[in-house]
């Protein structure tokens, strides 16, 4: 057999031998005896004979297997993998049912060398025998063969052959299978065809694992993942063979090598292409804290160990050792010539060195702050550092002077970067925030939010055109260049082209005026529509009174109506326009009101014209030529503008033409424009006036002077609007574009959204404070520069604007009403699979990036940058809903009829509903920010089921009602609750009755509707509120879960954080007043961090660790408790008694969800996995289990029938720490 030209495996497998043939037992034994100094001495027996060296080998091999086309040796190698395959797959149905190690090691081994590709191939894509090896613990053997070596002195033909079976689809997919669920198989292999099933649909593994149900095995029940991401994932490498964690990472410019500074103390360099370490650098005596390429043939590391080190890669030794600093080096940056190395220390300095042997200083540059982070600008001899006090200071190392300092973070500046062209900044801080600077003028133009903790490391992508984040969320994520998120497009096409909009103070409502003659309030947060009022069929004006109370709304039929902002009830009119109202504005004291009859009117404020039905104007303001298009009033109401057709704006004192009831202009600015002016605008924090016009241009001017400051060009047609304030403008062009602008004339971004011209716009800015100076005429978003040290020469300190938020409002001829964040960048990849915080990320020309994490794992990324086309033929990632929070999500909670809510840490919440294609998939409808800060907690009202609750860290509770009207879908706040603590859990325990828990240990019982009803006194309800308390179990140990204890609304049990489980039941009495039942158990309110003590002592209690009570349900009669050591507690609570029956380890970490159906208990934990467990008496036996991708924070679990014979089908909806909302289906 073996001397045939042409034998294979399968031939070989399925044949029988001839036992005249077989070899004669004596004549067999004294062959094996002859032998025995040549063979492997064992103690056992084995059919296998092995040689027992290398040397032994090659003489065998030289003597006996020698031939010219290796075919002796190659058909050997075909009759031992046939052998092996007998051996692992003895049934030779493709079943591998045998526990035969040897066999399943072998047979990929002698396939290959037999290049055997195509057998080897269906060996290694096969499901049962990737379960199999699994289950003989070979899972790291197995991601080895899918890698076989080529044999030594084969034909480049054959090569050619390796490296196509290599690169076939099959083996890659498969290879990237195994190699992501490596760990799962390697300790759950029964799961193998689960993991399969819930591969992406397109993928050859689910093909394969959904075309044959069989390959289930045992496997009786699996969790399907309905949602699972339809792409493969974005690591294609990752590198986790290290004990310590790497803390910093960098991309050579030629994008071949990739370099890592770890806490082990060494600088490690990589291949980018296939993650194979090509060298390490050993020196440093501390952690490696961060590590810059230095053109193309250095590599700078800086330590903890106060030293800095520059390494030759050719040579690879270090050439010198950098010594300045006095306190651990944190930061360092090579300029783009690769001739100058900038290093930032926690010594409050840093030091700019010249990149070569003797590494001379260049300069000291004194700080006064311990530094973090460092870069330089691409083109300038500049340097930018960031430190903890939350400064940027920009300075010029070659002059050694500090060039500008840049304010607006409100803590330590984690790291900061360039741009490619120099024209940006970008800075990350503590609190997580991300600002964008304009470079050239040190204005902030962007404040991007999207990750839920503190940025550890920013960069740009060589081209310029993204920002790459990396948090201690766990999260990369990938930002577009433009600004600009829309929130809510509302449509209204049915009441015609809109024509006017306005915010009112508060930023939480907008009015719209249409062409057909309707005004329409929206919610800002929500998009839910308040009210809509039809006035006529003329076109409408509307703007919001000065303190929000009104709405003043002028017509084409010349007159002005003003409504009540609350109802849209008819408050007054204002007469006098002769002609129809183009423009009306509102200061505390006056309203001014023009129109095409070339005049403005001039009133007092409404509250005193609202006891008249009609009122005239007590002034009339004549002098313009043409229609008088715009009016405005400035900040403290001693100017009125008005812009005209004819070019001209015209500046009166108010007072002054108020008292003489009429008089002449202080100023006329004559030809401002080429073209008619369509708007103006005052500046609220200076004497300066903004104007649109038909030429395609604003301008902006010194009301003091009369002059023109500047011009702001990129408008392709008429400007029709324009809104100013603190140092934002943005107008609104023919072109159907919306642009944002600085106050300095920086173009920040542009907003595509309408298809037809835009009419108005609106801005919003939520500040913190706005402190006054007349010493500066323009307060900008953060000082460029301050030239000295004290205090007393820093008036910016006294004069600065927080911005916290800017929302923008844009309507149009198509009748659509935009709202925006105008400065939040475009998330365009979010890319998660660290399990841990992220500490470093680095990206090369190519956009593929490297990231390291405290998992002790680097990965390498080739991200999918989601880009739609724009109104101007670009592209970006406008996406109004997305399927994830941007951070983690804090609870879940499901209606009757399959309608789900889920908040996050953001404060924002979103709405799922079903799919119209699949009844048991649920999409996101609606996204809305419901609180400030952090939303805790929610639930639905199972007495009205489009009622739902939430409390957050804000100190509200609010009710919100889901209506899904023909109208639209939006959501509507039905009434708040103030609390004086922030909220740790709510429920519905009745349809009037809201119960809630707070962080001071109190649980609250409040009425809920619009007339608080005294209930039960206690000291801290809030003014205008009665509301209940059950006993103060600890201030410092509050409660953190709350459930129904069973079907009985009036029944809630309850679990703190030290460990304390209890339950409340609560009795209406005659007199409207509550009495309530209440029990204990002490599940363990501390354990030892150190279990063990010495010589019987107690364990100190600073040692002591507590124990939270995190998850609770109703089993029966029985209560289960969930707690932060993985441990589920079954026990008993009834007369104030407590009986504990059952505890079982069920999680390695803390079990965060619990949820019971019928006899079956599902738990969620902090380890990231979802547990199925049977219920047989007090005993739990698991049936299931799935891997989340990161820590499960939330759970919600319906039971949906489902076919002709209504089987149940239970839904689980599971949240996790990075944001996502995991839909699974149980199979049992």
């Amino acid at each position: 057999m073996i001397a045939q030209d042409k034998i294979e495996p399968t031939e070989i497998t399925n044949a029988s031998l001839i036992v005249t043939l077989n070899m004669a037992p004596l004549t067999f034994t004294y062959l094996i005896r002859s032998m025995s100094c040549l063979l492997n001495p064992s103690l056992s027996w084995s059919p296998l004979m092995t040689l027992s060296n290398r040397e032994v080998c090659a003489a065998v091999k030289l003597r006996y297997l020698k031939s010219s086309d290796n075919s002796v040796e190659v058909n050997i190698h075909k009759l031992l993998a046939a052998f092996f395959r007998n051996q692992a797959d003895p049934q030779k149905d493709f079943t591998w049912q045998s526990k035969n190690v040897r066999g399943f090691v072998e047979l990929p081994y002698h396939l290959a060398a037999a290049g055997c590709l195509k057998e080897l191939e269906d060996v290694l894509c096969n499901h049962q025998f990737i379960q199999a090896k699994c289950q003989l613990g070979m899972a790291a053997k197995l991601l080895e063969d899918f890698s076989p070596q080529v044999p030594s002195g084969v034909s480049r033909l054959q090569e050619k052959h390796f490296a196509a079976f290599q690169s076939t689809q099959r083996v890659q997919e498969y290879r990237s299978f195994v190699s992501r669920n490596f760990e799962i198989l390697s300790s759950y292999p029964a799961l193998e065809w689960q993991q399969a099933i819930n591969e992406p649909c397109s993928s050859i593994p689910y093909k394969d694992a959904a075309s044959n149900l069989g390959l289930r095995g045992n496997l009786s029940s699996y969790m399907e993942w309905s949602s699972k991401p339809e792409d493969v994932s974005e690591c294609y490498l990752t590198l986790s063979n290290f004990k310590m964690p790497a803390v910093s990472v960098c991309v050579s410019p030629c994008s071949t090598m990739f370099a890592t500074g770890s806490q082990d103390m060494i600088v490690r360099l990589y291949n980018m292409a296939t993650g194979k370490e090509e060298t390490s650098f050993i020196g440093h005596s501390d952690v490696v804290t961060d590590v810059c390429f230095v053109g193309s043939s250095l590599l700078c590391s800086a330590s903890a160990d106060c030293t800095l080190s520059l390494w030759d890669l050719e040579n690879k030794h270090r050439i010198s050792t950098l010594k300045g600093h006095n306190r651990r080096v944190n930061s360092c940056a090579s300029d783009t010539q690769g001739k100058l190395v900038a290093s930032g220390s926690w010594d409050c300095t840093v030091i700019v060195w010249k990149a070569t042997e003797s590494a001379n200083k260049l300069c000291t540059l004194e700080v006064g702050s311990p530094v973090n982070c460092v870069d330089f600008h691409p083109s300038l001899e500049q340097v930018v550092v960031g430190s903890w006090d939350s400064l940027i200071r920009i300075y010029n190392y070659f002059h050694k002077t500090r060039i500008a300092v840049l304010r607006g973070h409100s803590t330590s500046v984690r790291d900061l970067s360039y741009s490619f062209d120099g024209h940006h900044l970008a800075s990350a801080s503590m609190d997580g925030d991300i600002k964008m600077w304009a470079a050239d003028k040190g204005s902030q133009v962007g404040n991007i939010r999207g990750h839920s903790g503190p940025i550890n490391k920013l960069t740009f992508s060589p081209n310029g055109k993204e920002l790459i984040t990396a948090g201690e969320d766990r999260q990369i994520k990938v930002w577009s260049g433009d600004l600009g998120i829309p929130l809510h497009c509302l449509h209204k096409e049915k009441l015609g082209a809109a024509t006017s909009v306005s915010i009112s103070p508060s930023g939480l409502t907008v009015a719209i005026g249409f062409h057909l003659g309707s005004v329409v309030l929206h919610d800002i947060n929500t998009g839910a529509k308040i009210f809509s009022v039809k006035l006529g069929s003329f076109a409408l004006r509307a703007i919001f009174s000065f303190d929000g109370n009104y709405i003043l709304v002028g017509s084409d039929d010349s007159t002005t109506q003003v409504l009540h902002s609350l109802q849209g009830s008819k408050v007054c009119s204002l007469t006098g326009q002769t002609g129809p109202v183009l423009c009306v504005a509102s200061s505390k004291s006056y309203v001014a009101v023009g129109g095409e009859d070339f005049t403005c009117c001039l009133y007092d404020n409404v509250n005193k014209l609202k006891s008249y039905k009609q009122s005239k104007p007590s002034v009339y303001l004549r002098g313009h030529v043409g229609p008088v298009t715009s009016c405005c009033f400035n900040e403290d109401e001693t100017m009125l503008a008005t812009a005209s057709r004819d070019a001209s704006v015209r500046l009166y004192a108010v007072r002054s033409v108020f008292i003489a009831g009429g008089g002449e202009p202080v100023r006329i600015i004559h030809d401002c424009h080429e073209d008619w002016i369509n708007s103006c605008q005052w500046s609220n924090t200076g004497p300066y006036l903004v104007t649109a016009s038909n030429d395609f241009n604003l301008k902006v001017f010194d009301t003091k002077t009369a002059t023109e400051k500047l011009t702001l060009t990129g408008h392709n047609s008429a400007v029709n609007s324009v809104a100013y304030k603190y140092g934002c403008i943005v107008s609104g062009s023919s072109d159907g574009s919306l642009r944002v602008w600085s106050h300095k004339g920086t173009p920040i971004t542009t907003l595509y959204g309408h298809t037809l011209r835009v009419n108005a716009c609106d801005i919003f800015v939520k500040c913190k404070t706005k402190i006054r100076d007349d010493n500066i005429t323009e307060q900008n978003w953060a000082e460029m520069a301050e030239k000295g040290d004290d205090d007393e020469k820093r008036p910016s300190r006294q004069k600065e604007v927080n911005v916290e938020d800017v929302i923008v409002v844009s309507v149009g001829d198509d009748g659509d009403a935009w709202i925006w964040k105008p400065l939040q960048a475009n998330t365009l990849a979010t890319l998660m699979g660290h399990s841990d915080r992220l500490l470093s990320v680095a990206v090369d020309k190519n956009n593929s990036m490297v990231s390291c994490s405290l998992d002790c794992s680097t990965k390498v990324w080739h991200p999918r940058l989601s880009m739609v086309p724009q109104g101007d033929g670009s592209k970006s990632a406008i996406k109004i809903e997305s399927n994830k929070h941007d951070g983690p999500v804090t609870f879940l909670a499901m209606s009757s009829d399959l309608v789900a809510v889920s908040g996050s840490r953001d404060g924002t919440i979103k709405i799922w509903t079903q799919e119209e294609n699949d009844s048991f998939k649920l999409m996101p409808r609606h996204t809305f920010q419901a609180h400030e800060k952090s939303v805790n907690c929610g639930c639905f009202n199972a007495f009205a089921v489009k009622i739902f609750a939430t409390g957050g860290d804000d100190n509200k509770i609010h009710i919100w009602e889901i209506c899904d009207r023909k109208a639209g879908f939006f959501i509507r706040k039905e009434s708040s609750i103030d609390t004086v603590m922030p909220v740790a859990c709510v429920l519905i325990p009745s349809p009037n009755l809201v119960c809630f828990a707070t962080w001071c240990g109190n649980i609250f019982i409040v009425n809920s509707g619009k007339m608080a009803q005294k209930i039960f006194n206690i000291p801290t309800s809030a003014p205008g509120v009665s509301c209940g308390t059950f006993g103060a179990v600890d201030a410092k140990n509050w409660v953190c879960s709350m459930e129904f204890n069973g079907p009985d609304k009036s029944k809630i049990v309850f679990g703190t954080t030290n460990g304390i489980a209890g339950s409340l039941h609560f009795h209406a009495t005659t007199d409207a007043q509550l009495t309530f039942d209440r029990a204990e158990v002490h599940i363990g309110a501390h354990h030892p961090v150190n279990k063990e003590t010495v010589d019987g002592s107690e364990v100190p209690e600073q040692k002591k660790t507590p124990k939270w009570i995190s998850a609770l349900a109703h089993y029966r009669d029985v209560t289960l408790a969930g707690d932060s050591e993985g441990q589920l507690v079954a026990f008993q609570l009834c007369n104030g008694e407590a009986l504990i029956l059952t505890k079982k380890k069920v999680h390695k970490s803390a079990v965060t969800a619990l949820v019971v159906v019928y006899d079956t208990v599902i738990t969620g934990s902090s380890d990231g996995t979802i547990k199925i467990w049977s219920v047989a008496g007090t005993q739990l036996e698991q049936i299931g289990q799935f891997f989340c991708p990161s820590p499960v924070t939330s759970l919600e679990v319906k039971l949906v029938l489902q076919g002709s014979r209504n089987q149940p089908e239970t839904i689980l909806l599971v949240g996790d720490l990075l944001g996502n909302v995991h839909q699974l289906k149980w199979h049992a």
